[in-house]
């Protein structure tokens, strides 16, 4: 925050006369040409350090003739970069135009043709504005504000009249709202504005900017404080700090902001380390005693289970598995048709080629929509009453409720689809059923949503089969949140869990993927923010490389270049094993040294029982040269996922995944997707996993886009692993690396799809160094440390 308010500081008009003590004139020729070529050599300047600026001053020099100091070069640079923010907040809150109109001013101003570089480092910025005019604009819609008896109640305070009870309803607006935090974080400090508003909402207390400023940073300093105490000075267990802060009377609201002090608490951990030798020594027994009394509680748990189980009358097993049967999804949009056009398996940003292909989504830029299918939807956030305070990306924020239901919803032309039933705890043989794009609860027949939703009615189903897997860990929870969604779930975080579960379902229903649900049991944790997407995203110069690449050529084109080594006889699991060429392919292309090469069998799946889990794997899949139809085992990647997948809240790990079915060892599970690009692009790699076996080069970066397997947590006793794939289903398609999820056991709907995040090699390197932290996993395998 401090950052963001120095550079805020130092940003100044373009220096076209020397109005500062000892400030060389600029030319405002010089001015215009530092900016173009900015502008035109956008990776001169990728970092603000003496190597780049000092390419910048060369250029400089030779276009002008001129020697200019590399300080007036940064100058130039962040005068630039704060006209571009004026310009936008005159537009976006002093005007309040639309985007389109925001567009089109832009397009007149006559620095834009510079500028326009320099909109694009300004994203969070420019969101933040966004944002900023929503929440002014619905505030002047709201009725309260033309309350003059409301305004006459709300209470003026100051710095030393904010009470615990204001404080924490401050926090509380800040921890359910996380997104105008991020805003806060990365923009201005009028993005302080919203909270003070939503605080005049709940409270009838109006409280200073400052003031809200102070009691956020205050909030981190005493959080600070409060850790150091218990680690340092108290000495405590990891444990026992988790223990005494849940029993802070802030604690509640203060958690939202632990991951932001991490830093804080990891020095402290290792200051502790280093000043106490007996507690390292002692720790592992510590732990040893506290996993053997949880191991002792889980058989008793598993005692009590049993016993509970042990009779049951066969005609409930009947129909436990022709629920299980009914609950397995399986789409193939190909299957219906075989020559209808390919879906793409990619889409590639900025760049429009001369020769395009059906199998990749060429676009100038990505944006997450409302998919098209959902025309409800659509309709309702164009003329719905009701607006949710939200923000995801793709998901509608506006519903249509009982006020709209004489005007928009009495035309029976018109088909409304089911997009969710959920169980009524006090009447087992009806479901609550709510429309795509509509609040208003019906109660309908499970023999009636059979004939009319009977797909919507088994995603209901399967989520009822894993809640009720789910009562084995935490039955009273469970019990609260079934009777939560049976209440009035407008006024609860389980309507976004359920929007955010429907519309991301969409996004691969139009791939023919099975659903993806998200589900949290505790009440405050609203649903993850973030880009879905089924399939992988790279720019023009990713896009690129990976044409380049040998392994790009279609078989033909390979064979012509050297023999095949023919160090593969076994044809694995395709259907035309006599015509198969995936096994040559990897003779050509690949090193068997490097990578470990493993085939889906007649069955469609891997047997990993000769690999060695710290080693990458690699599987080519079959495309129209093997001749073989689009069911052929060897196609798991181009067909996707099968097996519907929970997002669940996991509580001190976050977000896990879950299994919505069973899936079988060797089975495939999904891809990972996100944004591909070339390695070390970037800070944060905690959402990168790496294509090497296939390209060294690039990894797959979850961060901002991604689908449900981002969520994966780590595991030192894995359920899954990544597998690096060769796919694509014509030879003149280009060559786009994918990554795979396999399943290395039987998971069980409701257990979790982990992975390791490291090799064994790394966990010992790091806790033989010390920089790790606790492992949350919690198997029989576990390594109690894992890196940081």
């Amino acid at each position: 925050m401090r950052a963001r308010e120095e550079e805020t500081e130092e940003v100044m008009d373009l220096p076209s006369t020397s109005t500062a003590k000892n400030q060389p004139t600029v030319p405002v020729e010089i001015q215009k040409l530092v900016l173009e070529i900015i502008y035109n050599y956008p990776g001169i300047w990728t970092k603000d350090c003496e190597i780049e600026w000092g390419n910048l001053t060369e250029e400089v020099k030779t276009k002008s003739k001129t020697d200019v100091e590399t300080n007036i070069l940064k100058l130039v640079f962040k005068s630039a970069k704060a006209q571009m923010c004026d310009k936008l907040k005159e537009l976006i809150l002093d005007k309040r135009l639309e985007l389109s109109s925001v567009e089109s001013e832009l397009q007149k101003w006559p620095l834009y043709s510079t500028f326009e570089y320099y909109r694009k480092i300004l994203k969070r910025y420019e969101e933040g504005l966004w944002f900023q005019q929503k929440r002014m604009i619905d505030l002047e819609n709201r009725s309260v504000m033309e309350d003059e008896e409301t305004l006459g109640r709300i209470r003026v305070k100051h710095k030393n009249e904010i009470d615990r009870k204001t404080r924490t309803a401050i926090l509380e607006i800040l921890e359910e709202y996380p997104e105008v935090y991020g805003n806060i974080d990365t923009t201005i400090n009028k993005d302080y504005q919203p909270i003070a508003d939503e605080l005049v909402f709940r409270t009838n207390v109006a409280v200073d900017l400052p003031v809200i400023k102070n009691i956020v940073k205050s909030t981190r300093e005493l959080l600070i404080k409060n850790l150091k105490t218990n680690i340092l000075n108290t000495k405590l267990n990891r444990d026992e700090v988790e223990e005494t802060l849940s029993k802070w009377i802030y604690y509640p609201s203060f958690r939202y902001y632990r991951p932001w002090v991490k830093e804080s608490e990891k020095l402290f951990w290792e200051m502790r380390g280093e000043a106490d030798k007996e507690m390292e020594v002692d720790t592992p027994a510590v732990i040893e005693e506290v996993e053997h009394q949880r191991e002792e509680e889980a058989m008793e748990v598993t005692e009590t289970v049993e016993t509970e189980n042990v009779a049951i009358p066969e005609s409930q097993e009947e129909k436990k598995s022709e629920e299980e049967e009914d609950l397995s999804f399986s789409f193939d949009p190909e299957s219906a048709d075989e020559d209808k056009p390919n879906l793409p398996s990619a889409i590639v940003i900025r760049y429009n080629p001369p020769k395009q292909t059906e199998s990749i989504r060429f676009v100038q830029e990505y944006k997450s929509e409302i998919p098209e299918s959902c025309t409800e939807a659509r309709r309702a956030q164009n003329h719905g009453s009701q607006l949710l305070e939200r923000s995801y990306p793709g998901i509608p924020n506006r519903k249509f409720g009982e006020p709209d239901n004489k005007k928009f919803g009495a035309d029976e032309s018109l088909t409304w689809p089911v997009q969710m039933v959920l169980e009524d705890p006090e009447d087992k043989n009806h479901w609550m059923t709510y429309f795509e794009g509509w609040n208003i609860a019906y109660k309908y027949s499970e023999e009636y949503l059979e004939e009319t939703a009977w797909y919507t009615l088994k995603v209901g189903k399967m989520k009822k089969k894993f809640l009720k897997e789910m009562e084995k860990l935490d039955k009273d929870a469970v019990d609260e949140y079934r009777s939560r969604a049976s209440g009035t779930i407008t006024k609860s975080f389980i309507f976004d869990y359920e929007d955010v579960s429907y519309f991301h379902s969409k996004a691969n229903e139009q791939y023919g993927f099975a659903p993806v649900l998200y589900i949290s049991l505790t009440k405050k944790i609203r649903p993850p923010v973030f880009h879905f997407i089924p399939i992988n995203i790279l720019d023009k110069s990713v896009f690129q490389h990976c044409t380049k690449r040998m392994a790009n050529k279609p078989f033909h084109s390979l064979r012509a270049l050297k023999a095949s080594r023919t160090t593969v006889t076994n044809p694995g699991g395709c259907e035309k094993p006599e015509k198969c060429v995936c096994d040559k392919r990897y003779d050509l292309v690949y090193d068997k040294n490097y990578v470990q090469y493993v085939q889906t069998d007649s069955s469609g799946l891997l047997n990993f029982s000769d690999v060695d889990p710290n080693q990458r794997a690699l599987s080519i899949e079959c495309s129209k040269e093997c001749g073989c139809s689009s069911k052929c085992p060897r196609r798991q990647t181009q067909r996707g996922q099968k097996t519907p997948l929970i997002v669940f809240y996991e509580g001190k790990k976050g977000f896990g995944l879950r299994a919505g079915g069973r899936i079988r060892k060797g089975q495939f599970i999904g891809e990972y997707t996100g944004v591909i690009k070339k390695a070390g692009e970037g800070d944060d790699t905690s959402y990168e996993a790496c294509l090497g076996g296939i390209d060294e080069n690039l990894v797959i970066c979850s961060k901002e886009y991604g689908n449900a397997m981002r969520f994966m947590s780590h595991s030192c006793d894995p359920s899954a692993r990544f597998v690096v794939v060769h796919s694509r289903r014509q030879e003149s398609d280009p060559l786009i690396p994918r990554l795979a999820i396999f399943a290395l056991k039987d998971i069980d709907i409701a257990e979790e799809v982990t992975i390791s995040y490291w090799k064994e090699d790394v966990i010992e390197e790091a806790i033989k160094k010390g920089t790790t932290i606790e492992c949350l996993c919690r198997t029989e395998k576990c390594k109690k440390l894992i890196p940081v």
